[in-house]
């Protein structure tokens, strides 16, 4: 996953339910095509970094059922596009 920011196309990202594991790599801050990211039920864990805001398309972000932990960052605040936010069983505090 570290070098799927190379297709740089890619409007849509579903890997959901693959055991994937790790913070989300920062690869993925040169999708600026994406529109949909869809990564529930894996492993993935840290923070939701503060690059997600740079995806101006993204129109749904699911990330539930990870291990993502700290709080909902505020620069997510910036996606006016965004219209499907799950973020269910996570750790957020």
């Amino acid at each position: 996953l570290d070098s799927i920011g190379s297709v740089s196309k890619l409007n849509s990202l579903r890997l959901h339910s693959n055991q994937l594991s790790g913070p989300l790599p920062t690869s993925m801050s040169q999708l600026k095509m994406l529109r949909h990211i869809v990564l529930y039920n894996n492993w993935f864990y840290g923070g939701i970094p503060a690059w997600i805001a740079v995806l101006e398309e993204l129109r749904t972000l699911d990330l539930g059922r990870n291990d993502f932990d700290n709080r909902i960052p505020m620069h997510m605040a910036t996606l006016r596009h965004l219209q499907t936010l799950n973020l269910d069983n996570n750790q957020f505090s």
